[in-house]
């Protein structure tokens, strides 16, 4: 093999590096056609490195480059470091300058997203109307639920993350709007408390809702396919879906109306909320205070076939079920309100059993369904062989 001495490479390849203490060769191992090169690097690492080709001139070019980048290297990493941290605290510096622009010159105090909420509603309570303040615990009750295990503060929430919780949740119109808003307004006031340093709701877009929209309500054949299906396939939610079907008890979010009823009677039986045959006690939930709602005689035979141990089924099941069965958002509870006032009940007992006033039922709900059509939505009974025969009373 050939050498070549380490001087001719240090003034010919090195390109200014400091070559004396090295020991370099090139050498064409037996069997190659390519010339290598061999010494020991400045950290003491052992180099064997093929110079890619079979010309000798071109070889000792390319073995002294190889020599040259690596004594260059720690230099040249350390150069790299530096830069990438100059580069971080920048980044870091303009990030707080951004920061300090959105907040007005003051910086983001961050928050337990609990603990804001908490302040939020206590502060607010004296100056909101009883109505607005349980829209704003509704919101904040079911962002808590659905931000465990996600966020922790309140400077974690991002538009994406506040798009996702919309998304999941499955709210539509005016439910849809009614949570941005209340989420929004909430946001407002930590940024104002140096909480977060911007609203991150302003970037979700409202949904068009028309002001004199009628509601949608289910069809007589789909609420007998209703309750047929999870009759035959689903039977521990029959109550659930009997109540809101036929009772019109509220079942739009989490800890909703219907959700508190049957946790309750789970732990406590029926006996303390069936007041007569056509009466059943809606308790006390976080979103409003207990009252009556109207039990016909179909959905308290439902409940007594299916009463033994009543479930609530989850939000992905309820939209699947909706979804299978072309239920319209907020359905069963328009259709229980349209087929009690299309079956000749009067407004007033309308009001008092769904919770609504006399001027937005008959704003809303009056001539959506036929008459005929409202008493056979009465007669959806369980077939003769389902359901548990024990009464629950």
């Amino acid at each position: 093999m050939s050498r070549v001495p380490v001087k001719y490479l240090a003034k010919a390849a090195l390109l200014g590096a400091d070559a004396e203490d090295l020991a370099v060769t090139i050498f064409r191992p037996k069997g190659r056609s390519s010339w290598y090169v061999f010494f020991r690097g400045p950290t003491g690492r052992q180099r064997n490195l093929s110079t890619g080709t079979s010309d000798y001139e071109a070889a000792k070019r390319r073995a002294g480059e190889l020599v040259a980048e690596d004594v260059r290297r720690p230099t040249e990493q350390a150069k790299e470091a530096e830069l990438r941290s100059e580069i971080a605290l920048l980044r870091a510096q303009v990030t707080e300058l951004v920061t300090l622009m959105k907040t007005g010159g003051r910086k983001v105090t961050p928050k337990p997203l609990a603990e804001a909420l908490a302040e939020f509603l206590a502060e607010k309570k004296p100056a909101t109307s009883a109505a607005h303040h349980r829209d704003l615990e509704r919101c904040n009750n079911v962002l808590l639920l659905w931000a465990e295990g996600k966020v922790k503060r309140v400077d974690e929430l991002t538009t994406e993350l506040v798009g996702r919780w919309l998304r999941e949740g499955g709210w539509t119109g005016k439910t849809f709007n009614r949570y941005i808003n209340s989420l929004s307004n909430w946001l407002n006031w930590c940024r104002g408390r140096s909480y977060v340093a911007e609203n991150v709701a302003d970037g979700i877009t409202r949904h068009k809702v028309s002001k004199q929209s009628i509601p949608e309500t289910l069809s007589l054949a789909q609420c007998r396919d209703l309750m047929n299906h999870v009759e035959s396939h689903a039977p521990q939610f029959v109550c659930y879906y009997a109540l809101a079907l036929f009772a019109g008890i509220r079942t739009d979010v989490e800890g909703s109306e219907l959700t508190r009823l049957l946790a309750v009677v789970r732990e406590n039986g029926w006996g303390k909320y069936r007041i007569n045959g056509s009466v059943i006690w809606v308790p006390e939930t976080k979103n409003g205070p207990p009252r009556q709602a109207y039990l016909p005689a179909n959905a308290a035979e439902w409940l007594e076939r299916f009463g033994k141990d009543p479930q609530t089924p989850s939000p992905v099941y309820f939209r699947q079920i909706a979804k299978a069965l072309k239920l319209p958002p907020n359905g069963l509870r328009h259709t229980a309100i349209s087929c009690f006032v299309s079956a000749g009940h009067n407004l007033a007992e309308a009001a008092v059993y769904f919770g609504n006033s006399e001027a937005i039922i008959r704003r809303h709900y009056l001539n959506l369904w036929a008459k005929d059509d409202a008493r056979e939505f009465y007669e959806i009974r369980p077939s003769q062989q389902a359901g548990d025969p024990t009464s629950q009373h």
